[in-house]
């Protein structure tokens, strides 16, 4: 715990940097006054997330102060063969490649005292059984300089297409390189890690699961194993069933879905038109809508944080990308990629641009779950989507902290820029509130600025 004085010098630095780097980067005459005893809140020390695999060393993330971290690998989390610890990596010729979550968690369980480790459900149906059949890639690669069709399904004996934009000539077989993988077999890894003769993990350090990873495209990133996405009924099914075994073997765990891609997809599943007893529904709102009567039949909540993916669209101009921590809340704000609101209606409404996707994603759970539903929000991927200085990627961080420093939100970020980044508020994972702001936000802001 830093005492208040180094806070305030720390915070105090850290502004002057932030200060020159807008300078630098906008070329701009800036003078700031700050005030660093005003204004000072309570503040949980479990708020920064990253996308990580833990790859550095233990020390490393201790100074950091990492508390959250999701190491499921996103797209290749949906075809995780934990028994096998194999995996399908669906963005590189879905070749199967050794990938051991029992060591990641290890990890976790027995160096760090005060991080979550989120890991997931496979939903998807298939998982990977065997890397023999992989295509080749250094090979082939080696004797066609410049191809890069990694995303021709070419593990299982397919035929390359030597124009990379198009489909492999010959699809690879997928069954010898993956397998039926019932939902019985994604929760039994609970057991493996929690149950009895187990591995013996501590499971309130693994609270946080991830019900898959942009299920709403798997028709496009998992071709593979969906050719022809599934409707939104038949997925919500599929998560129900799953969801319901999760609980009854780990009635703490707090389930995170449904992890959808971006905008769009916050509002439009495939080309469904999702219309009920004569009303429309967006996707999520559908989504909220199946679980809350679910609630409301079985009294089991079957989703705990309403997890979204952001990769937002402000076409290269940073000064617009600068305001774009204002999607989640800001009924004002005009966000200069909206595109999926607009079927929000049930048809093509042009003038639909404000989003504030929380403020409507909690307005749906109050409607479908009740008041005190206990529901949280999060986002477990983010990007600026601009071709920025990674000095406006720091600063776009900060603004979207400081907004929802007191909103349940977990942010990770893939883009240029940012080592780490992130907020995991109490209010979502159910540790101690009482902790001060001002000893503890310092040292996170050091760390959401190292460069990658």
């Amino acid at each position: 715990m830093e005492k208040p004085l180094l806070y305030l010098a720390n915070m105090c630095l850290v502004w002057a940097l932030l200060c020159s780097i807008s300078i630098t980067a906008f070329a701009q005459n800036v003078t700031v006054s700050v005030n660093a005893t005003q204004n000072k809140r309570l503040i949980s020390p479990h708020i920064y997330g990253k996308n990580d695999f833990l790859d550095h060393s233990v020390q490393f993330y201790k100074d950091a102060g990492l508390r959250f971290a999701r190491m499921n690998g996103g797209n290749n989390a949906s075809a995780y063969n934990w028994r096998q610890k194999l995996a399908v990596h669906p963005d590189w010729f879905n070749n199967v490649y050794g990938a051991d979550w029992d060591a990641s968690a290890q990890k976790i369980n027995n160096n760090f005292s005060n991080m979550q480790g989120m890991f997931a459900f496979q939903l998807l149906g298939r998982v990977a059984s065997s890397g023999s059949n992989n295509f080749p890639d250094y090979e082939y690669m080696q004797s066609h300089p410049g191809w890069n069709g990694y995303s021709q399904n070419l593990a299982g004996g397919g035929t390359p297409n030597p124009n990379a934009s198009g489909p492999a000539l010959v699809e690879g077989n997928k069954d010898l390189f993956s397998k039926l993988w019932p939902a019985d077999s994604s929760v039994a890894i609970l057991n493996h890690w929690f149950g009895t003769n187990c591995l013996g993990f501590n499971k309130n350090k693994f609270v946080y699961w991830s019900m898959d990873n942009e299920v709403d495209i798997w028709s496009g990133t998992h071709d593979w194993a969906m050719p022809t996405q599934l409707s939104a009924a038949a997925f919500i099914d599929r998560y129900i069933e799953l969801a319901k075994k999760a609980k009854a073997l780990y009635p703490g765990i707090k389930l995170c879905g449904p992890v959808n891609t971006s905008e769009w997809h916050w509002y439009k599943w495939a080309n469904e038109s999702i219309n009920i007893n004569g009303r429309y529904y967006p996707w999520l709102e559908y989504f909220i809508k199946r679980l809350g009567d679910e609630y409301k039949t079985s009294g089991i909540k079957l989703v705990d944080v309403l997890d979204i993916h952001n990769y937002p669209w402000y076409n290269n101009d940073d000064a617009a990308a600068l305001q774009g921590h204002r999607i989640y809340y800001d009924e004002t704000y005009d966000y200069p990629g909206s595109n999926g609101i607009r079927t929000s209606t049930g048809g093509w409404d042009t003038s639909l641009t404000k989003q504030y996707i929380f403020k409507r994603v909690d307005s749906w759970l109050t409607e479908h779950f009740g008041a005190n539903h206990g529901i949280t929000t999060g986002v477990s991927e983010w990007g600026t989507m601009s071709s920025s200085n990674p000095a406006l990627n720091r600063l776009y961080m900060l603004r979207t902290l400081v907004r929802l420093q007191t909103m349940a939100l977990n942010c990770f970020h893939h883009g240029t820029g940012l080592s780490a980044c992130g907020k995991h508020c109490t209010c979502l994972a159910g540790m101690p509130k009482n902790i001060a702001y001002p000893a503890l936000l310092p040292l996170k802001i050091r760390y959401l600025l190292i460069p990658q």
